[in-house]
């Protein structure tokens, strides 16, 4: 595969834009996935003070259903950055082909899996009472957690593009 072939195959064939659009697109792109990193150990740094607010996050997020056991912790690990990141591909990926979408979705689902570790050492051990205790089973702690996120970045990938073609074909309608 050439090197022309590789391009072709990951932009498609929207190489007639200009380099400008497509070099802008990455920057934003860039720019709210550093974005949304910071608000996720931001929130979870905030977790730490002693206001009423990080009183209550630490509350929710620690809770753990008397039900089932299970918490409610993937609210804000796992569903708040595969939605706002599923935003991010759309908002800022409007020029790149689906493949390249598709490309990036998986690397990014990658990168909110590898916050989670960093979650645990913000929070400590003691909060964060159910991350594995040792490497291998953190290891597939995160791998089990990886289709997760996939599928709800993609879920948001899809309905938003969705969403922007029905209201441009509304406004093409109105033209």
């Amino acid at each position: 595969m050439t090197l022309g072939n590789l391009k072709t195959y990951l932009f498609g064939e929207k190489m007639h834009l200009t380099i400008s659009a497509m070099f802008k697109s990455y920057i934003v792109f860039i720019a709210g996935c550093l974005s949304i990193a910071a608000l996720q150990v931001g929130l979870h740094c905030a977790m730490l003070g002693n206001g009423i607010g990080s009183g209550t996050l630490v509350a929710f997020y620690t809770y753990k259903n008397p039900a089932n056991g299970k918490g409610e912790s993937d609210i804000f690990d796992i569903v708040l950055p595969s939605i706002l990141f599923g935003l991010l591909i759309v908002f800022a990926g409007k020029l790149w082909s689906t493949k390249q979408q598709l490309f990036i979705l998986l690397a990014g689902s990658l990168g909110i899996i590898c916050l989670l570790p960093v979650y645990t050492l913000i929070l400590g051990e003691r909060v964060v009472w159910w991350w594995p205790k040792t490497e291998s089973l953190a290891l597939l702690f995160s791998l089990l957690e990886f289709p997760k996120v996939i599928l709800l970045s993609g879920v948001s990938v899809c309905w938003l593009r969705l969403l922007s073609l029905k209201k441009d074909a509304q406004i093409k309608k109105l033209i």
